[in-house]
């Protein structure tokens, strides 16, 4: 029971690597995911940025890389330029479905 104990213990201040247990890390896969799914967004980010949008800082990007879902949130200048936004975005490769909460500045 006290050996249990002390194994348990070293487990919880994250000794278990020195014991021979190997370290929780998340799934490769998962890791993979993330990194696709951050580069789609950055890509959208930077073509908005080089498209000349005014309100590119002011608008978040989120995307799924493996289902091709981007969400966008924030707010743009005006109608037109909320459009703009919309039109570059869906045109963009991996995207293939489109959610937008885009608000006009008052």
């Amino acid at each position: 029971m006290r050996g249990a104990r002390a194994v348990g213990i070293a487990l919880i201040l994250g000794l278990g690597a020195a014991c021979g247990h190997p370290r929780l890390e998340p799934p490769p896969a998962a890791a993979e995911a993330e990194t696709r799914d951050a580069r789609l967004a950055a890509g959208i980010e930077r073509a908005l940025f080089d498209a000349g949008v005014a309100s590119w800082s002011r608008i978040r990007v989120s995307a799924n890389a493996a289902t091709g879902r981007v969400e966008l949130r924030g707010e743009v200048a005006d109608a037109d330029e909320r459009d703009r936004v919309e039109s570059l975005v869906a045109a963009r490769p991996g995207v293939r479905e489109l959610r937008t909460e885009l608000r006009v500045a008052p």
